[in-house]
């Protein structure tokens, strides 16, 4: 069992095993989900309930010294998962930066047609799930259980202007060690004085979690206008395919998003939910963007820690639904470095005897990389 002790020396070297350079140029997000619902003031804390996350990237340059000779020396990361070779472009001056460190790596400046660049990132996050009922002190057998997911991960990612491949592993704790209920009396208590969920003491088990994921994802369909000479695109769409193994998740997915806008970036669309997305390689010559989109995910699901219960211990647990869908719409809005993102999400039924879709919003806060 992996205790809060060992969790918090794990958090540390992970933030620590990384320094990254200022001029390295790192991109931060805080994501934040919450089962209330904005529109009409309804706090439902149900199923999914809530859910944090921050996020830091840097270009390849910030990797440690040890690792950055091994890349220059053999012009490819030592990491025997790695799916293709990474180039370097460009020469290098003695003593000045790495190639892997210009503008269009760290995210700030788009990728020319040739170009392959490699981001690394960090992040934290914490996410639980209660029954319908969290006035009922007892075990409902036929309700979600309680739950908690606390985890910090390391992702990769592989860009081209027009495809985007991310390997990503995430490892924490469920169970009372996420601290699932500590978190949700203080917010009730202190910020949204709501009433005490009874029930927690029948939570999933303490268990060690791991989840490896791969995604790919293009950016497809470009429609732009003529603006003076200049084209600015207006609508896109954004494919996706990816992939969960570990005892958390285990599950594929696919998904389709379609976005309207004005000076559509050409990134790979909006900061996702689950996966830490590389903000870049978007365009910033202009100060201002702005977009509306929808989008379509269905799953299907072998294993769901939060409904199938502990892996090797006894616990609550309820039979899942094998196929699940998420509808999304939302928005974005970017001012030179700073970029807010909004989505509401409807979620199909997840388990046999669940009472109804699920609704929840999704807020993303980003710093992007400064401009050179």
């Amino acid at each position: 069992m992996l205790s809060r002790h060992a969790f918090c020396s794990l958090l540390a070297a992970l933030l620590f095993a990384v320094p990254a350079p200022v001029e390295a140029g790192r991109t931060w997000s805080f994501y934040f989900e919450n089962d209330v619902d904005a529109l009409s003031g309804e706090n439902n804390d149900r199923f999914y309930t809530n859910g944090a996350r921050l996020d830091v990237h840097w270009p390849v340059c910030a990797l440690p010294d040890w690792l950055m000779k091994r890349w220059e020396a053999g012009r490819r990361m030592p990491v025997a998962f790695v799916p293709e070779k990474v180039e370097i472009e460009g020469a290098t001056a003695a003593g000045l930066a790495p190639a892997a460190c210009a503008p269009s790596s760290a995210g700030v400046v788009g990728l020319s047609a040739t170009e392959r660049r490699f981001s690394v990132g960090l992040r934290l996050g914490q996410s639980f799930y209660t029954p319908e009922d969290i006035d009922d002190p007892n075990l409902r057998p036929l309700d979600r259980p309680y739950a908690a997911w606390l985890y910090v991960g390391a992702v990769a990612n592989w860009l081209r202007p027009e495809h985007m491949r991310t390997l990503q592993l995430d490892v924490g704790t469920v169970g009372p060690n996420a601290f699932g209920e500590e978190v949700q009396d203080f917010v009730h208590k202190n910020i949204t004085d709501s009433r005490e969920a009874q029930g927690w003491r029948h939570q999933i088990r303490n268990e060690p979690g791991i989840l490896f994921t791969y995604e790919e994802r293009w950016r497809e369909l470009p429609v732009d206008i003529d603006r003076n000479g200049e084209k600015i695109v207006v609508f896109d769409v954004l494919p996706k395919l990816g992939v969960n193994l570990g005892n958390i998740f285990t599950q594929g997915s696919a998904s389709l998003t379609a976005r309207i806008g004005w000076n559509l970036p050409d990134d790979f669309g909006p900061p996702a939910r689950i996966i830490s997305v590389f903000e870049a390689p978007a365009r910033r010559e202009r100060p201002l963007e702005a977009y509306l989109f929808v989008a379509a995910e269905g799953r299907g699901v072998i294993r769901n820690i939060f409904l199938d219960g502990n892996t090797v211990r006894d616990s609550h647990s309820v039979a899942k639904e094998d196929l699940v869908y998420d509808l999304e719409w939302g928005f974005v809005a970017r001012y030179k470095r700073f970029r807010l993102t909004y989505r509401r999400v409807s979620r199909s039924e997840e388990f046999l005897l669940q009472s109804g879709r699920q609704r929840f919003g999704s807020v993303n806060f980003t710093l992007l990389a400064k401009m050179p």
